[in-house]
């Protein structure tokens, strides 16, 4: 019954297939006919906004669903900006948000941000709107505005974008004046325990049965496993931030492995021993040799032993795919699946901003990056996650000791994730600056999209 439900809201919100389930060229083509045309005044502000209005919205953040998945993205404008914007602002800010959305949306995941009625209702945005988009209106109690709101509700429906507006403490107010939202938008509140908002969201939909349950803001991973057990369909907020199990469960010998073999790589070892013991795993054998038949290494060639695939790949690169086997090894929590993607997009955003700094081995910052969100994945205490892994004493300070050079890596994507533009602002001057941080996880996400097409 409860599956009924969320599969009935996940139409009403606009759910799309996931990547896999359509061909890209076909997501491409039929986004492109869905698409409203337009106009080239819109186009040319969409076009200037990533320079200026990335700094705005800061940096994406996932949407989880009750499968577990990373589902669609949440974009935000900061809210410091969000006060002081003038009508110019207020557009700029708009425009580049609503263009994220719809290069999420078009790509087949959900995409989600909150923005004041008026902003909405400016002449760049029904071109900018596109099924698969969630826009929840943040409303003045101060100062409402039946009318602005029914503007604004009628707008984002001809575009095919789905409404909310937030909810109270309890999941009263949701219908205001003659209206009724598509999704109700929860965010914990600062006197109400999470746990009792959520519960009464069970209420909200037994009193609304058609309306999705939309979470954001949550503060750790338990409360995101909670939310989505308890009916809400999408919810974001804090995923590495988990309580620590009483017990440290035993790593499972597929997990150990992996990490094995990654700190023969870190050794230096010979190749060739490396391959032989790839070969005495048959699943991991047969894992590499699909790696490396894709066109990207194989252009035409027959790779048909563990030995010739480890010399084509190199070493570089097999300790890479070697961390991506890892992470996708690792899996005890409802939400594994978002978890060992948002591990991934971490991981090379340190890479790259590694690199951006000059430091000497940015490889090792992707390692850093992994490394950090082994203990959620795995469901046990840093210590035990970490032990496996030949890791080196500056690593080993910033993710055991929250010490050391390398901890700012750490707290930046930390401040990325949490959309705490302030924070993140005061570590990227040591990358070249706030924009220059903003690309690189754009970067990194669009790198871990092309990841999860190739499983």
């Amino acid at each position: 019954m409860l599956r009924q439900l969320l599969d009935r809201v996940g139409d009403r919100l606009g759910r799309r297939p996931p990547l896999a389930a359509v061909p890209a060229a076909a997501t491409d083509a039929a986004a492109t006919q869905a698409a409203p045309a337009a106009s080239p005044h819109a186009l040319a502000d969409a076009e200037s906004a990533p320079a200026a209005g990335w700094i705005g919205i800061g940096a994406r953040r996932p949407l989880l669903s009750p499968r577990g998945e990373v589902a669609g993205f949440e974009f935000r404008v900061a809210d410091a900006l969000m006060r002081r914007a003038d009508a110019a602002a207020q557009a700029a800010h708009t425009v580049a948000l609503l263009t994220a959305m719809q290069v999420t949306a078009r790509s087949g995941r959900i995409s989600l941000a909150e923005l004041p009625p008026a902003w909405l209702l400016k002449p760049q945005v029904p071109a900018l709107l596109a099924p698969g988009m969630l826009v929840g209106l943040r409303l003045d109690p101060a100062a409402p505005d039946p009318a602005l709101r029914r503007q604004a509700v009628q707008l984002l429906r001809d575009g095919g974008a789905r409404v909310g507006w937030p909810a109270g403490a309890r999941g009263e107010s949701i219908d205001a004046s003659d209206l009724l939202p598509d999704f109700v938008l929860l965010r914990p509140q600062a006197h109400t325990p999470v746990a009792a908002m959520l519960r009464a969201t069970q209420t909200t939909a037994a009193h609304y049965p058609e309306l999705g349950l939309v979470a954001t803001d949550l503060p750790s991973l338990d409360d995101l496993e909670l939310a989505l057990r308890l009916g809400v369909h999408y919810a974001a907020g804090s995923v590495s931030a988990a309580s620590e199990p009483a017990s440290a469960p035993q790593i499972a010998p597929a997990v150990q492995r992996v990490c094995q073999l990654l700190n023969h790589l870190v050794r230096d070892e010979d190749i060739g021993a490396i391959a032989a013991e790839i070969k005495r795993d048959a699943g991991l054998s047969l894992q590499l040799l699909r790696h490396v038949g894709s066109v990207r290494y194989s252009r035409g060639r027959s790779i048909d032993s563990v030995e010739a695939a480890v010399m084509v790949v190199g070493r570089d690169e097999l300790y890479r795919w070697l961390s991506l086997v890892l992470v996708r090894s690792a899996g005890g929590r409802p939400t594994s699946r978002a978890l060992q993607e948002v591990t991934v997009a971490r991981a090379r955003l340190l890479e790259l901003l590694a690199a951006r700094r000059g430091e000497r081995h940015p490889a090792g910052f992707f390692t850093l990056g992994l490394a950090s969100m082994l203990p959620v994945l795995l469901n046990t205490s840093a210590a035990a996650a970490l032990m496996p892994l030949d890791l080196g004493p500056t690593a080993r300070a910033a993710l055991l000791e929250q010490g050391g050079p390398w901890r700012m890596y750490l707290q930046l994507a930390i401040a990325l994730e949490h959309h705490d533009l302030d924070a993140t602002a005061r570590f990227a001057n040591e990358f070249g600056g706030l924009p220059a941080v903003l690309e690189c996880a754009e970067q990194a996400w669009a790198w871990t999209a092309e990841m999860e097409a190739e499983r």
